[in-house]
């Protein structure tokens, strides 16, 4: 019988611009970062859910679309998905 281990969660910090905040049931934040790679240039998007009320409000505060803001990003493994969100930011 085989247990697999479930990865612990990743926090990532990183500098990113804000496209927009999607407010709804499930507010999620769209964050834009160009990466620089060994022979080339790309640029990610990422969906990532504001689970977090507070974090939501300072969001809507302090942040409008086209900013650059810190941002702490989470991933915590499930057996057979994942949940991204974010957890902190600063400006």
């Amino acid at each position: 019988m085989s247990h697999k281990k479930t990865p612990r969660p990743t926090k990532t910090r990183r500098r990113v611009k804000v496209l927009d905040i999607v407010k709804g049931h499930s507010p999620t934040v769209v964050l834009f970062e160009r990466l620089k790679m060994k022979n080339a240039r790309r640029t990610f998007t990422q969906h990532v859910k504001v689970l977090d009320q507070t974090i939501y409000r300072r969001l809507l505060d302090e942040v409008e679309a086209g900013d650059e803001i810190e941002a702490v990003v989470v991933t915590e493994f499930g057996d057979h998905d994942y949940t991204t969100y974010l957890a902190d930011f600063s400006k």
